[in-house]
């Protein structure tokens, strides 16, 4: 079951989630999605992502290594992802996986406000 929202903003070149959970069955979901997204991205125009995270704690254990093979994904697609976390610890998880990816084309950021996140994807 689909437990986030997905919106494109930006004439298709900001791809907005709200995550309401991170159960196994709704970040399976997303990874698929962002596969579909991939294939479906046909020219090489970066591709900027906004992720806000309304849940409080990672209740998944494979939470984190679903948010890995994430930054595999996105690897080769030049842009921004910014992540909106609303908990000192989610930060702390969310940047350990950031700090441990594979090297890539993509810029990563961790937020507490979800305006300084969209602030720092508008900007040059």
């Amino acid at each position: 079951m689909q437990r986030y929202d997905k919106a494109w903003e930006r004439d298709g070149t900001l791809l907005c989630y709200l995550f309401y959970d991170n159960s196994r069955e709704t970040l399976d979901f997303w990874l698929r999605d962002l596969q579909f997204v991939l294939d479906t991205h046909t020219d090489n125009a970066p591709l900027d992502v906004l992720i806000v995270v309304r849940f409080t704690r990672v209740e998944n254990p494979q939470a984190l290594q679903q948010l890995d093979q994430s930054t595999r994904l996105f690897r080769q697609v030049a842009g921004r992802t910014a992540i909106v976390v609303n908990t000192v610890e989610l930060a702390e998880a969310v940047s350990k996986v950031l700090v441990n990816a594979e090297p890539n084309l993509r810029q990563r950021q961790i937020f507490a406000e979800e305006a300084q996140a969209r602030a720092w994807l508008l900007s040059e």
